[in-house]
């Protein structure tokens, strides 16, 4: 997957800099274990695997939404909030779609990956107005272009992961343009929100991972 996303003309050179740190983290996160499963998929010998990978991810979706609605509530910014309204109206739904793909089974709950789930809803609370777009933009969609785009390889039949392979790289090229098109935010801010919103997609991941091989040797095979 081409990770390059040419930053708009920026002068000072930050624009720059976010755009590597961030691409570092999506190329890095392009080789992890969790991306490997995501692009198996369907030839994942074991139901049981399976249902983990993807009651992790219904989580996180369904967490996906509170967050997108939490954005609209909590921004005051003109820009943003049509940018965040555009966002939730665009998404809507998409977590049923998923849920669809699984056949409506019951979410196999896990408090490590709920707690990163609130995480992200609380953040929007917390940060600020370009916080928010970082982290959304830059970190969650870019994350689910990457996690996503290998689902639909897993998954080909599933609407949910085929939407997100096609949507999600326009909203991070979104992301880039709005901070361009904008002189109110400090570099050391945006690169810190970026570092903890991939350590908690890191840690869901990392989560993941360990809940499919707790008790399945045969994913640790497809792994190696």
């Amino acid at each position: 997957m081409d990770f390059d996303v040419t930053a708009p003309a920026d002068t000072d050179g930050a624009l720059a800099r976010v755009v590597a740190v961030n691409t570092a983290h999506l190329r890095e996160y392009a080789q992890s274990r969790v991306v490997q499963v995501f692009r198996t998929g369907t030839q994942l010998a074991d139901e049981s695997a399976r249902d983990r990978l993807l009651s992790c991810n219904q989580m996180w979706s369904d967490a996906f939404q509170r967050m997108l609605e939490a954005r609209c509530r909590y921004e005051d910014d003109p820009q943003l909030a049509a940018m965040a309204e555009d966002h939730r109206r665009e998404e809507a739904g998409h977590n049923r779609l998923l849920e669809h793909a699984r056949g409506g089974s019951p979410v196999i709950w896990d408090p490590v990956v709920a707690a990163c789930s609130a995480w992200i809803v609380d953040s929007m609370a917390n940060l600020s107005s370009v916080g928010r777009l970082v982290l959304v933009h830059l970190v969650l969609e870019g994350g689910a272009l990457v996690a996503l785009s290998a689902g639909a390889r897993g998954f080909p039949d599933a609407e949910y992961f085929r939407l997100h392979s096609e949507d999600d790289s326009e909203h991070l090229r979104e992301g880039y343009e709005m901070l361009a098109r904008r002189a109110d935010w400090d570099l050391d801010e945006v690169l810190a929100v970026i570092e903890q919103g991939w350590s908690i997609v890191e840690t869901v991941s990392d989560r993941t991972v360990e809940l499919m091989t707790a008790h399945l040797e045969t994913v640790e095979a497809v792994l190696r």
